[in-house]
């Protein structure tokens, strides 16, 4: 996250990121997660997907993007 001192005018305070992740529009895209100490959860409420990370465990989750633009994910 980019610390609140750093941030520009129009920036989101607490979703803003250092290096942001493009991916393509119109392609099956798919994100895998575990976690090696505690559960963790990570969404993308633009696209509606929601992701745990469980010790031990791979999930794995597909979505298209169907439109261009900016997303945010955040801890759920």
């Amino acid at each position: 996250m980019v610390p609140t001192e750093d941030l520009a005018y129009g920036d989101l305070r607490l979703l803003e990121v250092d290096e942001q992740v493009v991916l393509p529009v119109d392609t099956q895209i798919g994100f895998i997660a575990t976690s090696y100490d505690v559960i963790h959860s990570w969404a993308v409420p633009s696209f509606g997907i929601k992701l745990d990370a469980i010790p031990g465990r791979f999930n794995y989750i597909q979505t298209v993007i169907l439109r261009e633009g900016t997303f945010y994910g955040q801890c759920s």
